[in-house]
């Protein structure tokens, strides 16, 4: 039997986000909260996201959303012009942008 995972997600700001103490940048939500939480972050906070995720759930979620999804080991990926199309493509439209590292 498998060890029981947690199904903590931890959803930080990224750029933009304050660096003093007394704004707690990070919190942990379970993965229902999931899209919530991003849009409170995005909409309301107007920060960009950071997800942290060791179980990996929150990359499978995303990987079917709107946007790019990409692999951070890919060579092909990771290639500078090809994440600035992406990247800007994604700023234009409003869709997500994710780079997913794999353990």
């Amino acid at each position: 039997r498998c060890p029981r995972r947690d199904r903590r997600v931890v959803a930080a700001m990224g750029a933009g986000a304050s660096a003093r103490a007394e704004d707690k940048p990070s919190k942990p939500i379970v993965l229902k909260a999931l899209p919530a939480a991003l849009e409170h972050v995005i909409y309301v906070e107007e920060k960009w996201p950071l997800v942290v995720d060791p179980t990996e759930q929150a990359s499978r979620f995303l990987r079917y959303q709107r946007g790019s999804f990409l692999i951070g080991e890919s060579a092909r990926d990771m290639d500078p012009e090809h994440l600035r199309q992406l990247l800007v493509g994604c700023l234009k439209c409003g869709s997500t942008f994710v780079i997913s590292y794999e353990s």
